[in-house]
């Protein structure tokens, strides 16, 4: 768990665990025991299971803001044991080249990911156990609109994708509930 983080929304999944989702300024778990201010991992994946921010990569360049809010997603045991904690977000931290952020130029790909804020607001499992998140976040490359997003992790909080979804008229969007449906025919 982390300090600085408030949920959304808190549902039981389909074995029996519970998952909860928010949004958090830390990137970093507490410093009490066991965490001992572990690493909050950001979007982990099969191919990259252990990405995280560290101070000195992405405050580097001057008067960039810190304290940006990521989505936090905490999926707990029956009986209140931390099966995974982590921080997700729609840019990716290993992005390749530079970017624009703002007034700021040339800033990398993982300090893009840091400054892309925005917070969690529901969730629903599907029937095989995958889990989709929906909120919103700042497109800092569009101008710096909020929109609704979703994203879908695994139920051991592996992403299995993540995208922006867009308003057709442009301009803001936020994703505030989520529903699952079979459609056939």
């Amino acid at each position: 768990m982390n300090s600085d983080g408030e949920y959304f929304r808190i549902k039981q999944l389909q074995d029996g665990s519970f998952i909860t989702i928010g949004g958090t300024i830390s990137t970093r778990k507490r410093l009490e025991s066991p965490q001992n201010g572990t690493p909050l991992y950001y979007n982990p994946s099969a191919s990259n299971p252990n990405d995280y921010f560290k101070a000195g990569e992405i405050f580097n360049t001057a008067n960039l803001r810190a304290n940006a809010r990521h989505w936090d997603v905490m999926k707990f045991d029956a009986n209140g044991a931390c099966l995974f904690n982590n921080i997700y977000g729609i840019n990716d931290f290993n992005a390749s080249g530079t970017f624009n952020y703002l007034s700021h130029t040339n800033i990398i790909g993982k300090q893009l990911a840091y400054f892309t804020e925005g917070d969690a607001y529901d969730l629903v499992q599907d029937p095989i156990g995958n889990i989709a998140i929906v909120g919103n976040y700042t497109d800092y490359q569009d101008g710096g609109n909020r929109k609704a997003a979703i994203i879908k992790i695994d139920n051991t909080g592996k992403v299995l994708g993540r995208r922006f979804l867009n308003p057709l008229s442009g301009g803001v969007s936020v994703a505030r509930a989520v529903e699952f449906a079979n459609i056939s025919g």
